[in-house]
């Protein structure tokens, strides 16, 4: 998907129903795939994507805050949300993070003006995906590297401890 695309859907993620479409992004950095290896994660592809309702996630109600104070919402800016497929190879800090029994993530970090914002791509999830018509029209499933959520998060990144624990390695930048 063209990053002018993809800043089209997200504009209009909020008036449709999510179906379960995948939309390819890019892949992942050799680096990082390389450093989760260092650390017993073996990434089975590069490829990285978002599911629509991984983006009605990111922007559901939840995120904002309960007195109206935007100061305290951790919904991403959509504006920056939209260009994801040029921010996925640039973040400040990548960190594998083993803390959670379903699987590693990468959490990619972007320091901000005021806030960071922190996006958590899941490593080797299996989607079911459609085979074509002329494939008997099954289904079958595959694995991808998904960007299962997002939100800001404080600037002072040394707060990130307390978030995820003792269970995280920095693969590229710093904290």
């Amino acid at each position: 998907m063209t990053a002018i695309k993809f800043a089209e859907y997200v504009d209009q993620s909020p008036k449709i129903q999510p179906k379960g479409e995948i939309y390819p992004l890019g892949n992942l950095k050799q680096n990082w795939i390389e450093g989760a290896k260092r650390h017993g994660i073996e990434i089975e592809t590069p490829h990285i994507a978002v599911r629509d309702q991984d983006i009605a996630h990111t922007f559901r109600d939840a995120k904002k805050s309960k007195d109206g104070d935007k100061a305290k919402d951790t919904l991403l800016p959509k504006d920056w949300y939209k260009n994801l497929p040029h921010h996925l190879h640039h973040p400040d800090a990548v960190l594998l993070d083993t803390t959670h029994p379903e699987g590693a993530s990468l959490l990619l970090i972007y320091k901000g003006k005021d806030k960071a914002h922190k996006l958590v791509v899941r490593l080797n999830y299996t989607v079911r995906k459609h085979r074509r018509v002329s494939d008997s029209g099954g289904k079958s499933t595959g694995v991808i590297n998904i960007i299962g959520s997002g939100r800001e998060i404080s600037n002072d990144l040394t707060l990130l401890h307390g978030m995820i624990g003792k269970g995280y390695v920095v693969l590229e930048g710093s904290l």
